[in-house]
């Protein structure tokens, strides 16, 4: 049984789409740095970058694992 964690998870989001919001996170950044932005605002988009791509990483391997004992054939 796979391990989730809560807030890694991104129900229903394919990679494609988690790489497109990862995208918008790092460009929502510069325009951030470029604004001056403060730093509470900047750890925010830090942590969501973070996030972004932890959850890009598990839903890449979720995609690509190879079928384990006892999974289900979709």
């Amino acid at each position: 049984m796979a391990v989730v964690l809560p807030w890694v998870h991104a129900p229903g989001m394919t990679v494609d789409q988690l790489t497109e919001r990862l995208r918008w996170l790092v460009l929502e950044r510069q325009s951030l740095r470029e604004r001056g932005a403060t730093a509470d605002d900047l750890e925010r988009n830090r942590l969501e970058i973070v996030r972004g791509q932890w959850q890009l990483a598990y839903a890449a391997i979720e995609l690509h694992r190879p079928p384990q004992f006892g999974d289900r054939a979709a």
